[in-house]
């Protein structure tokens, strides 16, 4: 397999702003834990990722072995794709408390400005009341306008924001223009299958979009351990990807399409290789849904 094909070394990355739904972007976490971050950007690249996503503990260890932002924004422009997701956001409650999750938003919005990404996510998962995640929310969102970003809210089953009623309500409450939803087919269909929740929301509210698939019966006791140790490619498991596409279609929603499926099973497989089967079925599964 050629690795460094002339065409993807000369193709200029998307700019974040101009990423829609038909684009597609490689989530951090889809190839594994130990790859370099140089061979994480030439796999998506190869593989015609148009984004990709990074988390704030690889980006730490980068620039604590030396590495810095300029170098890292050159190394993946120089494979075509740029940085537009950052993983993730936890203690933006306005009743969090403690040091960890404010240090763990100032890197976020660091490297959001830095890569000039399209989108922060942040995890559903939050103390006190309603009120209080509404105003934690919306401070968050103020910080990231200031770095150009949008913040996707994702609700997570085990978590307080535990489907998508609950993240919207907090959303709205907010009343932030560049806040809204990460919406995870996984937790869509292992959280209860809310799928009137989905076709509720406006388009407008969907500031990110992850796409896997899985059994429906889970193979894990923990919900967590299940999600980052069995997803599945798409097609080869058992979620309507279908509907889930074309309820996002005709929500209006404009977000990229980011593949997150984290597997220990795929994890073992060549990089290369692995990013190229993960963009070949994702955008399969998405051409078939779009065709029916």
């Amino acid at each position: 397999m050629d690795r460094n094909p002339s065409d993807r070394a000369n193709r200029q990355p998307v700019e974040s702003a101009e990423l829609g739904p038909e684009h597609v972007v490689l989530s951090h976490f889809s190839l594994g834990f130990t790859a370099p971050f140089e061979t994480r950007c030439a796999a998506a690249g190869a593989a015609g990722f148009d984004g990709l996503g990074l988390l704030h503990r690889d980006y730490a260890q980068l620039l604590h072995d030396g590495a810095t932002p300029r170098e890292l924004t050159e190394t993946a422009a120089s494979q075509g794709v740029r940085i537009v997701e950052i993983e993730a956001v936890r203690g933006w409650s306005a009743a969090a408390t403690g040091p960890s999750g404010g240090e763990r938003i100032d890197q976020c919005l660091e490297m959001a400005e830095v890569f000039g990404a399209r989108h922060i996510t942040a995890v559903g998962e939050f103390e006190g009341t309603i009120a209080d995640a509404a105003r934690g929310f919306a401070r968050l969102c103020d910080r990231a306008a200031e770095v150009g970003a949008l913040v996707g809210l994702e609700p997570i089953p085990v978590y307080a924001a535990s489907d998508i009623a609950t993240a919207r309500e907090i959303v709205e409450r907010a009343g932030r223009p560049n806040g809204g939803l990460c919406v995870d087919l996984w937790h869509l269909e292992r959280g209860g299958q809310h799928w009137g929740q989905l076709e509720d929301l406006p388009g407008d509210l969907v500031t990110s979009v992850q796409i896997n698939d899985g059994p429906r019966r889970p193979e894990h006791d923990d919900y967590i351990k299940d999600c980052v140790q069995h997803r599945r490619l798409c097609g080869d498991g058992d979620f309507d990807i279908a509907r889930f596409v074309q309820t996002l279609d005709r929500s209006g929603s404009v977000a990229p399409i980011s593949v997150e499926i984290i597997s220990t099973t795929l994890a073992a497989d060549d990089v290369f290789a692995l990013a190229n089967l993960l963009a070949a079925t994702t955008r399969e599964a998405i051409t078939a849904a779009r065709s029916k």
